[in-house]
């Protein structure tokens, strides 16, 4: 299929992300019969004979020579019709370019056991097949393997699954060839996952696993051997002795942070993250807000209704099981969609995003000031990073990739928020899928505000909320500001929607997106077409308690709003043909209406 045929990854393959054996280039020993030097004799001495000094009179000497100065380099303007000069490169012969990835073949991408026994396919989800290629499957995909071997990707999951029982706190990585030498490896297992050698299991485990902090080990001179031996064991395959010495650590470190801390540690958490630059952390954290505004698990509180429940039952009435749907339920388009827009993500994209990466850790342990020194910090290692990153975001956006691929990437950390009353639930993404999905959406975001226009102000449009209240105040002014202007007609109409972005239909939510937003659709289905684990940590008991998410968009990520907007635009539409006299302002789930009471009550009925 055309539609499944990787991109060319040249444009993101720079010498540091070649093979290594081809860049350690070894200089070519030089022969004493090839030197000029080897046709002088010396004549053997004794070890009690000293040599005969020799000496030359100065009538035989040449005579000395003065010292040339170079000319500057003359600077010939280019004239019509010649060649202009070419950049100095590297001579670097005989050094192989790496083939690009494997197309993937339909047996690859869907393979006929993405649908467990039981499930029957509806009219809507044969619509999905015709637009994508494949439709929303009702499992979270564990079972599938993505071409890779499926022991060794069950083994894989294995290890993740144990360390998913604790949070990570990891090392901050040192300078020098540490750093090179873990960013390298971290680049080529992403790499690793578009050429299909494995799936995101392994590059997660990897950061995992190398910089998890170790209680007794704080000095930076006891940290780089730990981390180097960790290394050496990675190279070595020894994967089972460093996911059991991680998930030790954790369980450690996590009985160290059981109980109150004193105000010189709170302290210190303070100075931390204003240095890392989370002004906004490192104020919720110092005023108390955060430790107050999260909820264990295992806590009860008020579900927003009245009753009184544990927060771990309120999550899963938030996370519903999926509905089926069939075509006629689907939106209605004048024409059919427009084909695929490929993306090109380009190494000025990658770097851009990457220095306005921020916010906290997902599963995997690594927040955004981490990746962003990763990216932007260590010179040709952050480049050869970047450049792997890049390659990726390109190779999900522009082709319909295996679930197994991308499976632990979409996994997400859960968050329960206190709403005063009720439960908010929150999904952390890892890191790498938010920096992902930021550089996708700043190639095919303005495609999608575009797509959405002011039907839908949450959709990319800057200045959206702003511009919603200035029309809203003027429009009050005119009608109700003053004795002299009061309307006793005309009313505002606010509704909130509840759970809305749980409630979402990914069948529908897909089917508008292809035909809105051919530029973004193939990384939205990518990221959608399962189920994605939610985790949520008990800290006082080290247990985690996994929640699937099948329904509707994952708070946090970071095409969350995208999404929404965009399946919420047909029904706003329809509302502004039906009842053209009153003033629409959509953002996200939050609609005002304003005009007589008689169309709100239209509206409402």
């Amino acid at each position: 299929m055309d539609s499944l045929i990787n991109p060319d990854p040249s444009p993101f393959l720079s010498p540091a992300a070649q093979p290594r054996a081809a860049l350690n280039h070894q200089a070519t020993p030089i022969l004493a019969t090839q030197s000029p030097l080897a046709s002088i004799r010396t004549t053997p001495t004794s070890a009690s004979q000293p040599p005969a000094a020799t000496t030359t009179p100065a009538s035989q000497l040449p005579p000395a020579s003065t010292p040339r100065r170079r000319s500057p380099r003359r600077r010939t303007p280019n004239t019509p019709g010649s060649t202009p000069p070419q950049p100095r490169t590297l001579n670097t012969p005989n050094t192989p370019v790496p083939a690009p990835p494997p197309p993937l073949g339909p047996t690859d991408y869907a393979p006929a056991d993405s649908d467990l026994p039981g499930f029957s396919p509806t009219t809507a989800d044969n619509s999905l097949d015709a637009l994508y290629g494949d439709h929303v499957h009702w499992n979270d995909g564990t079972h599938l393997h993505g071409g890779i071997d499926p022991i060794t990707d069950q083994l894989w999951q294995s290890y993740l699954q144990r360390l998913y029982q604790c949070l990570p706190h990891q090392y901050h990585l040192p300078g020098g060839a540490l750093a090179e030498r873990f960013l390298g490896t971290y680049a080529d297992l992403i790499e690793g996952v578009v050429y299909r050698r494995h799936n995101w299991e392994k590059p997660l485990i990897f950061t995992m696993v190398i910089l998890q902090k170790v209680p007794h080990v704080r000095r930076n001179r006891d940290i780089k051997p730990l981390l180097t031996r960790r290394l050496d064991q990675w190279d070595s395959g020894l994967y089972e002795s460093l996911v059991t010495e991680c998930h030790k650590a954790m369980e450690s470190f996590l009985s160290d942070r059981r109980g109150s801390s004193t105000p010189e540690q709170r302290a210190r958490r303070f100075q931390h993250l204003m240095l890392q630059g989370e002004v906004r952390r490192a104020v919720r954290f110092i005023t108390a807000r955060e430790q107050f505004g999260v909820l264990l698990p295992t806590a009860h509180t008020d579900d927003g209704k009245g009753t009184e429940r544990s927060v771990l039952d309120i999550l899963k009435s938030k996370h519903p099981s999926p509905t089926p749907i069939n075509l006629a339920q689907l939106p209605k388009f004048d024409a059919p969609p427009p084909a695929f827009v490929d993306l090109q993500i380009t190494p000025e994209i990658s770097e851009q995003v990457a220095g306005k990466l921020s916010g906290a850790c997902g599963l995997g342990g690594t927040d955004g000031p981490t990746l962003k020194n990763w990216l932007l910090r260590y010179r040709r290692a952050s480049t050869q990073l970047r450049a792997a990153f890049g390659l990726f975001a390109q190779w999900q956006a522009n082709n319909l990739v295996p679930w197994a691929a991308i499976r632990a990437l979409n996994a997400n950390r859960g968050m329960a928020l206190d709403k005063f009353p009720g439960v908010r639930p929150i999904g952390i993404g890892n890191i790498e899928r938010r920096y992902i999905a930021k550089c996708v959406l700043a190639v095919a975001g303005p495609a999608a505000a575009a797509a959405a226009g002011t039907s839908q102000l949450s959709v990319g449009l800057k200045a959206g909320i702003e511009g919603a209240v200035h029309t809203a105040n003027h429009v009050w002014d005119h009608h109700l500001g003053s004795s002299d202007s009061l309307d006793s007609d005309f009313g505002f109409l606010i509704i909130d929607a509840s759970n809305a972005f749980n409630e979402l239909n990914r069948t529908a939510m897909l089917y508008t997106v292809r035909h809105l937003w051919p530029e973004g659709a193939r990384f939205t289905f990518n990221s959608y077409k399962h189920w994605s684990l939610v985790i949520f940590h008990d800290s006082t008991a080290g247990t985690a308690h996994i929640i699937l998410s099948a329904v509707g968009v994952v708070q946090g990520d970071p095409l969350a709003m995208y999404c929404y907007g965009l399946a919420l635009v047909p029904l706003i539409k329809r509302l502004h043909h039906e009842f053209p006299h009153l003033l629409h302002l959509w953002y996200a789930d939050d609609t005002n209406a304003a005009g007589k009471f008689t169309d709100l009550q239209l509206l409402l009925d």
